[in-house]
């Protein structure tokens, strides 16, 4: 790719996030949140600060299933003090244009184990492959067939029948799986590795099980803040789902540091029927402050512990 090609997306970026930020600024300063205190109100909950906790967990959650990731393909087995900082790092990344940052975070680990580059990043993959796999499993395992008759951009019969297709779609994301890990395998394997040549079913298909739990943890979270705001009954299922699919689609949304637009557009979408656009808006808004809460606190602590490790050296 050309500097001046280069340069030319970098700014595109840049302009997609500033467009974003000014449009929810001004959405906000119509509704007057600040104003009348909604947004204050949202953040101040016990279920946000919960909500911090929970963002923090699934971090943590995420970075010790890539650590469990590596021990069973790898059989490179890494201590709470060399994964945890990686992981948190790498999270950090996610701000960096065209979430590269989520590979350069853990690449250091290539330099102190016996691990290739590329086996890192075959890793780093997998890892955002199971991500995305499994959220998108969750999503349609779990979003009501109300919810998807609400969206009007979908036609009628999808709808009627969303019962029968997701069980269809389900299946064929989890047989996806596999297949996917194996070819990421295969590209990825250097030259005389002596890892084994491939990955197993089971330990592939327990992975993506596994990765089921993340969402389940933050989605439980935003159901908690959800049912504060909503004035109708809001199903658990629902809430979880809307989540995992918003994760998913921001991290698929390569333009977007961070999923920023695309996360709270997913989740404005989901939740038509049970809470209005505004609120929506709203509750997107303070999502996004509470995961940066959570992210800012998460990276002040993989710095502070790295800086004691130095210390220690």
């Amino acid at each position: 790719m050309s500097e001046a090609r280069t340069k030319l997306l970098r700014a595109l970026k840049a302009l997609y996030v500033i467009a974003v930020v000014v449009a929810m600024a001004w959405g906000l300063a119509r509704m007057d949140v600040l104003g009348d205190g909604r947004l204050l109100g949202i953040l101040l909950r016990p279920q946000s600060f919960g909500f911090v906790i929970a963002w923090c967990g699934m971090v943590i959650l995420l970075g010790a299933l890539w650590r469990l990731w590596l021990d069973w393909r790898y059989a490179v087995r890494l201590p709470a003090s060399e994964w945890m900082p990686a992981q948190v790092l790498a999270w950090a990344g996610r701000y960096l244009p065209g979430k590269f940052g989520l590979l350069l975070g853990k690449l250091v680990i290539a330099r102190r184990e016996h691990l290739s580059w590329r086996e890192v990043g075959a890793s780093v993959l997998v890892e955002q492959l199971a991500y995305v796999s499994s959220g998108i499993v969750v999503g349609i395992a779990l979003l009501p067939e109300a919810a998807v008759g609400s969206l009007t951009s979908l036609p009628p019969l999808i709808a009627s029948h969303w019962d029968m297709l997701r069980i269809l779609l389900v299946a064929v994301v989890a047989a996806a799986f596999p297949v996917s890990v194996r070819v990421i395998d295969h590209m990825h394997r250097p030259a005389g590795s002596k890892v084994k040549p491939a990955a197993g079913l089971i330990s592939t298909l327990g992975l993506l099980a596994l990765y089921v739990l993340p969402h389940a943890l933050i989605g439980s979270a935003f159901w908690l803040i959800l049912r504060e705001i909503s004035d109708l009954p809001v199903p658990i299922g629902q809430a979880v789902a809307v989540l995992a699919l918003a994760h998913v689609a921001g991290i698929l949304a390569l333009f977007a540091p961070a999923g920023i637009g695309v996360r709270e557009a997913v989740i404005a979408g989901g939740l038509a029927g049970l809470i209005s656009f505004p609120q929506a808006l709203l509750l997107a808004v303070a999502l996004r402050l509470l995961t940066l809460l959570g992210d800012g606190g998460l990276l002040l602590l993989a710095l502070a512990s790295r800086g004691r490790r130095n210390e220690a050296g």
